[in-house]
């Protein structure tokens, strides 16, 4: 369960020193960083916690990625990018915005 935290913490870390240091990262560095930031994995660990199933193989599971996992992942990423797209425009960490701007979009916006 701890991995998960420190993995979450890191990505949001990225983040903000992303948003800090004026960055822009690409498509492929942004969506590595933000899937974790999702914190899937941790509210999966905390789920099992909930169902009394938290034993080692429980975790285990989690560490190891399934699909399911990796599919939740990236759902919630692409959910909550497009809802908070146009609050967050400014910012240029999206992947909306990066999508647009690594196929040369940005006149779609």
């Amino acid at each position: 369960m701890l991995k998960q935290w420190k993995r979450l913490f890191r990505a949001d870390l990225t983040i903000s020193k992303w948003a800090r240091t004026g960055y822009i990262p690409n498509y492929d560095e942004y969506m590595e960083v933000g899937i974790v930031t999702g914190g899937v994995d941790v509210t999966v660990a905390f789920a099992f916690i909930g169902m009394g199933e938290a034993g080692k193989e429980a975790f285990d599971w989690i560490r190891s990625r399934p699909k399911f996992i990796q599919t939740i992942d990236l759902k919630s990423r692409l959910r909550d990018d497009v809802a908070t797209y146009k609050v967050q425009f400014g910012m240029h960490t999206n992947h909306i915005y990066l999508f647009f701007r690594l196929y040369n979009l940005q006149n779609l916006v």
